[in-house]
């Protein structure tokens, strides 16, 4: 007579369904791959919008103690440089918690400006939700964190 052990039963009704313990991780680090890529895009087409296309939001009414063509070369630096630390998946929790900050700032100041739906910030708060997600979380899959052993 063989006693059964409630632990083993548990885990063969889970066999059976098919989930393995560490199938959400895998999904959770591609689904957070797929985040880390489009913030890259985001940040670095916008670093090439205001460099190359001209698409310069109005920030000498900001700052308007710096020149404008200064302002838009040193934001589209910070800009380039989070969006290719994104895209490499080079130190993400930093990056992350950083371009936080930036797009947390960039939103306050359209507010105190008066100036959120005319700049259409509303979409900055899915970029700031997403820098959030990659700040508490990381991004290891297919990143140089994730050789690194960085977490």
């Amino acid at each position: 007579m063989t006693e059964s052990c409630p632990h083993w039963e548990i885990e063969t009704n889970i066999n059976s369904l098919g989930i393995r313990s560490n199938d959400m991780d895998d999904k959770t680090e591609v689904g957070l791959f797929f985040l880390r890529m489009g913030l890259a895009f985001v940040f670095i087409w916008s670093a090439f919008g205001k460099l190359v296309l001209g698409m310069r939001p109005p920030l000498d009414s900001v700052i308007p103690f710096i020149h404008i063509d200064i302002l838009i070369v040193m934001l589209s630096i910070v800009e380039l440089t989070v969006g290719l630390l994104y895209f490499f998946g080079l130190v993400t929790r930093i990056n992350g918690a950083l371009s936080a900050l930036l797009m947390l700032l960039i939103i306050t100041t359209g507010i105190l400006l008066g100036m959120f739906s005319e700049a259409m910030l509303a979409k900055d708060i899915a970029i700031l939700s997403g820098c959030l997600c990659l700040a508490l979380s990381g991004s290891q899959w297919m990143s140089l964190d994730g050789g690194a052993g960085i977490r």
